[in-house]
């Protein structure tokens, strides 16, 4: 039996050896592939959920992390769905030795709920999150992102924009 093969034999060679000789094989052989991808899909989905709860904590953990910000300024990422576009709008900010957003004007540091009268620098326009973060970083000139940090969140913030973009669903920036 050991060099008997036929398609399906999964686990089963005597069922399925019984099904290819009596003509079943295809429909039987379908049914035990069908519940050993049951079987399999309840012995991973908790796998699954443990690394996604994983994966949370970290994120959440990283998330509470002390931001340094970008003198250079800072980025609001939209989507237009009608062209199928991810748009980054780029604002300027004075940052003060505390490392805190002020205005320029007054010094007094910017609150982040309320609104804010910073100078619009730039609108960028891109179909991919890499097309953009070519546009945002690659390009010759003046980096519109100075930090690695603050290049490595774009990109992440872009990736999930475009996946939003695609799939139809709703991106909130972090």
């Amino acid at each position: 039996m050991a060099r008997w093969n036929c398609e399906g034999n999964l686990n089963f060679p005597h069922i399925s050896r019984i099904a290819y000789c009596t003509g079943l094989g295809a429909g039987l052989t379908r049914l035990i592939a069908v519940h050993r991808m049951e079987v399999a899909q309840k012995l991973i989905a908790p796998m699954i959920q443990q690394i996604s709860r994983q994966i949370q904590e970290i994120d959440d953990k990283l998330s509470n992390r002390h931001i340094y910000l970008d003198p250079a300024g800072y980025f609001l990422i939209s989507l237009d769905r009608e062209q199928g576009l991810l748009v980054v709008r780029h604002f300027g900010m004075t940052v003060n030795d505390q490392g805190l957003a002020v205005d320029p004007e007054t010094g007094k540091p910017l609150s982040a709920c309320g609104p804010v009268s910073t100078p619009l620098l730039g609108t960028y326009t891109a179909y991919t999150a890499k097309q953009m973060c070519v546009q945002l970083l690659e390009s010759p000139g003046q980096p519109v992102a100075t930090q690695m940090s603050h290049a490595a969140y774009l990109g992440r913030e872009l990736m999930r924009a475009q996946q939003a973009l695609t799939s139809g669903g709703e991106y909130i920036q972090d």
